[in-house]
């Protein structure tokens, strides 16, 4: 189980192989997993840690991709569901790689929301469903509108909202990875359009890096801004922005 914990995360065999036959699936703490390939669609989108990815339709061109999955929604020849498919768990996940996705359970890693959420007394109605950002925009579902089957989570307790603590977690995607040779470095300042923050961790994949999740940031950043490292003077044009949903706090209800 060691060696399978180690897979989750892409540690231990190259992604680019695959090593299991797709739509395995496996139990762990009553957490389901699947093992599925990725397909970073028109815009060269990267699957990252927490982000939710969708399950890719079929049509004369894709056959028999029922456990095929990708970020963009806006593509135009990857035909793309907005139907739940899991939560990523690896770092980074790009191109026609494999990988293992949970889509039951408790969560294992923290997800992703466009916006901060405030749960509110009323359990019932906090559900969660597919957005159209890069496996971000997750938007909060009333319990009295939309279908059932659009919903893929249960929002168990209340989510930081305002990214401005310490203690807050903020993902900014790099979808086209950094602009300059440097890498985005731990505890360093980073601006974006004049806001700041500090980075916790960097979602990277050898010499480049896809993501950076930041805490105490003086406002959100948004898409399209440039991110520019105080110490690395490291820089990359962000993508899709995320609010962290903690692990815990919500339970996958993939079907």
């Amino acid at each position: 189980m060691k060696v399978r914990m180690a897979d989750l995360y892409g540690k231990t065999k190259p992604l680019s192989i695959q090593q299991e036959e797709l739509g395995a699936e496996f139990e762990l703490d009553g957490r389901l997993f699947r093992y599925v390939k990725y397909n970073d669609g028109d815009a060269n989108i990267p699957g990252l840690r927490g982000t939710m990815s969708y399950k890719v339709g079929a049509n004369a061109a894709n056959v028999g991709t029922r456990n095929e999955r990708t970020c963009d929604l806006g593509s135009t020849t990857v035909v793309s569901t907005d139907q739940f498919g899991g939560i990523i768990i690896p770092d980074v996940v790009l191109h026609s790689e494999y990988y293992w996705e949970q889509f039951r359970g408790t969560g294992l890693v923290n997800m992703w929301n466009a916006a901060a959420i405030t749960r509110t007394t009323n359990a019932l109605t906090e559900r969660l469903r597919p957005g159209t950002t890069d496996g971000i925009s997750i938007v909060l579902a009333d319990g009295a509108t939309g279908e059932p089957q659009e919903w893929f989570a249960l929002l168990l307790a209340n989510v930081d909202g305002t990214p401005t603590a310490s203690t807050d977690r903020f993902l900014a995607t790099i979808p086209e990875h950094q602009t300059t040779p440097a890498q985005f470095a731990v505890g360093e300042t980073v601006t974006a359009n004049a806001k700041t923050g500090v980075v916790v961790e960097v979602l990277r994949r050898g010499v480049y890096d896809y993501g950076i999740i930041a805490s105490t940031l003086s406002a959100a950043w948004a898409g399209a801004e440039t991110a520019v490292g105080g110490t690395s003077v490291a820089s990359g044009v962000i993508g899709a922005i995320g609010y962290a949903v903690f692990a815990g706090n919500y339970e996958l209800n993939g079907f």
